[in-house]
């Protein structure tokens, strides 16, 4: 009888454990993220900057994260009819959106959203993309110091700047810049980054305030004559001065950077997801075809990620300053 009954013990045992290590098999999967597509909405219209960004990178962070982006973009309210729809979700981790810095700041001060700073948690920054004065390649000034001279030159207010928006970050560079230089320009604000530098070229204004990288079209029909950094470490820009360096002042840093977020609650609710989402994004980010076909679309030095808590910081230190312009801003 012992002989009969230890094989099917043995059998019976066997199949016990294989039972068990495949419900805790099951177990760690329904824990696992992302088990499922994510979300990731642009709060724009189709075929904008932010949509070009994310599809750029977006490969990359699929193929990491073993899971696709489901984008979808969302126009309306400048960003917040796409943002409210984010937040009508659970912050699980399962629903992305992107917007730069200060447009996303303006939703609240300007556009009076139903949102605030405090809303969101910011996932991380991935861009680096400095606000510049651009003036064409024949103007009679290729210098700021000569800018300057001819603005002083001319009637107050008939030297013309072009911004991309009139909440755009170039807008508190051109009024830091008045203010320090004791000038008054003529700052003319577009419905968007395409009309503005297109507004530069064809000598519709005198010369134009915006972030660096986001002008890559008009690189070969203009030259850059300053940038509002701290200090120059973009390669492509060697030799242009900082604003500050070359002019004597001291006007804040202007960085457009695009940020990444999602419904508060998200990383202290989630932190083992959040660790992941973000080694997968950074990972993306480093990955040399993505940073190669930057460099081939002339936006080499373009990316500079910085993590949640980085980000957070740096969104309070920019909604801070904002809100000192906010009436210049139009809120």
């Amino acid at each position: 009888m012992k002989k009969v009954f230890a094989p099917i013990l043995v059998l019976a045992m066997a199949l016990f454990l294989t039972a068990c290590g495949s419900n805790a098999k099951k177990s760690v999967n329904a824990n696992a993220y992302p088990e499922k597509n994510i979300d990731f909405i642009i709060p724009a219209a189709p075929g904008g900057g932010m949509e070009t960004a994310v599809r750029q990178f977006q490969p990359y962070a699929e193929e990491n994260l073993g899971v696709l982006f489901n984008i979808e973009s969302v126009e309306g309210g400048a960003g917040v009819i796409g943002i409210n729809k984010m937040l009508g979700n659970e912050p699980d981790g399962y629903t992305l959106s992107i917007k730069s810095e200060a447009s996303l700041i303006c939703n609240w001060i300007v556009n009076k959203a139903p949102f605030g700073l405090d809303d969101f948690d910011y996932l991380c920054t991935f861009t680096t993309d400095p606000g510049a004065v651009f003036v064409r390649k024949d103007a009679p000034y290729q210098t700021l110091e000569e800018f300057v001279e001819y603005t002083k030159s001319q009637p107050a207010g008939s030297v013309s700047v072009g911004i991309s928006t009139p909440t755009d970050m170039c807008a508190l560079m051109a009024a830091q810049m008045e203010e320090a230089l004791g000038v008054d320009w003529n700052v003319v604000g577009y419905t968007g980054g395409s009309k503005a530098r297109l507004a530069v070229v064809n000598g519709e204004v005198d010369a134009l305030f915006c972030n660096y990288f986001g002008c890559v079209s008009i690189f070969e029909d203009t030259n850059v004559l300053g940038i509002a950094k701290d200090e120059n470490t973009i390669e492509t820009l060697a030799g242009v001065p900082t604003i500050n360096e070359a002019l004597g002042i001291d006007i804040d840093e202007i960085d457009v950077r695009y940020v990444l977020f999602t419904e508060k609650g998200f990383i202290e609710k989630y932190p083992e997801r959040y660790e992941i989402l973000y080694n997968a994004l950074k990972s993306a980010f480093e990955n040399p075809e993505y940073l190669k076909m930057l460099e081939e679309n002339g936006q080499g030095g373009y990316v500079a990620v910085q993590d949640s808590e980085t980000a957070t910081e740096e969104m309070a230190r920019y909604n801070d300053l904002l809100q000192e312009y906010a009436e210049l801003l139009g809120g």
